[in-house]
């Protein structure tokens, strides 16, 4: 116990001070600081690959203390993206971010079902499932990127995001319903309509609910401790991510509409400059300290091994072109700049990770269709920074709330 203890801290020392001086390298060579995160988890892999805490921290259960970090520093910058916008302007988005999402879903989906249905001799249950891995979206990484490039709030930036956690909802939703239909037995429709009802009522209800209930009760607790500020922020952010989860949702979704519904203004008393802000302050510190964490995961957890297996290989990177493919199609329902949308929807990361690991440990992806989504996901999450980074020139990073 006390060497797991070690280990882990040293982990997470390394993945903070190591993404500390390769995104420095990457900052210097004009691209995000989050590729010199994802970069220092590929090392990590491969200098701990084989050892007994790397084979934990891959395995179906994995590191309990990095999980739930990299879980956490993923929901902080979710919902610091919910903070960029209000109510009114994500309702806004959401018109033409469900167009993009839903086309999001379908094409790789559909994609990714007729090449492994076609190509060998998978059943179509399985091949369905597979397909539902590629319809992930790692809004994090997509988020962070638009931060640090300072167009977060940006018209495009803004329907990247709402698609994107749109797409992660859809795609839950499909996975769920591929799971169950790729399993023996008989189909439980029951269950299925349950998860999602629960999912859709989550994503409508909540959000408003949320927004107007803030509206009433943060500014008296305001009044009464504003010393409580901080904790309320990260409660309120924790209870919707479990709210989430409840419903068969990822936490990062409800971490973003908890995002939606706080307000800044609801903490700042009247004339009071030096408080304006705060809330966003405060969780970009958060997020400066954790995010490393986030990032080195996503890097460390896909095994190199996999890029041993030519046939693996070959796939992997077919995968990968119709990964791309199908979430580049997402550009065509928007009027301007529809490559930076479709680019932003592309990396698959933790989701993609987590996505095709439920296949493994469930038996339903057989380990060579799981090495190659692991290529895939890697593939389309070390793609998408660099692209991002050559499409968008680069503003300053803008901290006003959308209206």
């Amino acid at each position: 116990m006390h060497e797991e203890i070690l280990f882990t801290f040293l982990w997470i020392a390394a993945a903070i001070l190591g993404t500390l001086v390769l995104g420095a390298v990457a900052k210097k060579f004009k691209q995000p600081k989050v590729l010199g995160g994802l970069v220092m988890g590929l090392v990590i892999g491969v200098v701990l690959n084989g050892t007994e805490f790397m084979t934990e921290m891959r395995g179906e259960h994995g590191n309990a203390v990095i999980s739930f970090m990299a879980e956490f520093a993923a929901m902080l910058l979710l919902f610091k993206a919910g903070l960029e916008g209000n109510l009114n302007s994500i309702i806004q988005d959401a018109k033409t971010g469900w167009k993009v999402a839903i086309i999001g879903v379908v094409v790789p989906v559909i994609g990714g079902f007729l090449y492994v249905y076609y190509s060998s001799d998978t059943p179509w249950a399985v091949a369905l499932f597979q397909g539902g891995v590629f319809a992930a979206t790692s809004v994090g990484i997509t988020a962070a990127v638009l931060t640090e490039l300072g167009v977060i709030s940006t018209k495009f930036g803004r329907t990247i995001i709402s698609a994107a956690v749109i797409d992660d909802v859809l795609g839950l939703l499909v996975l769920t319903v591929c799971g169950v239909l790729s399993q023996p037995g008989e189909v439980n429709a029951v269950e299925i309509g349950i998860k999602i009802g629960g999912a859709i009522l989550f994503v409508v209800l909540v959000p408003i609910a949320g927004h107007y209930l803030l509206k009433h009760i943060l500014p008296i607790i305001n009044k009464i401790d504003t010393e409580a500020r901080e904790a309320l922020v990260l409660g309120f952010l924790i209870v919707y991510g479990v709210g989430a989860m409840a419903v068969g949702l990822a936490a990062i979704v409800g971490a973003y509409f908890a995002g939606v519904a706080m307000e800044e203004i609801y903490f700042t008393k009247k004339n009071d400059h030096e408080s304006d802000k705060a809330v966003e302050h405060f969780i970009d510190s958060l997020v400066i300290a954790l995010a490393p964490i986030f990032f080195v995961y996503a890097g460390c957890i896909v095994d190199p091994t996999v890029f041993l297996d030519g046939g693996v290989l070959i796939n992997g990177l077919i995968f990968t072109a119709i990964a791309m493919g199908g979430k580049l199609a997402c550009g065509l329902v928007v009027k301007e700049d529809k490559w930076i949308v479709g680019i932003g929807m592309a990396p698959r990361g933790e989701v993609g990770i987590i996505f095709a690991t439920i296949g493994l440990s469930t038996k339903v992806l057989t380990p060579a269709l799981f090495g190659a989504s692991m290529i895939m996901v890697l593939l389309t999450t070390f793609m998408t920074p660099v692209l991002l980074t050559w499409l968008i020139k680069p503003k300053p990073i803008q901290s006003e709330k959308a209206h």
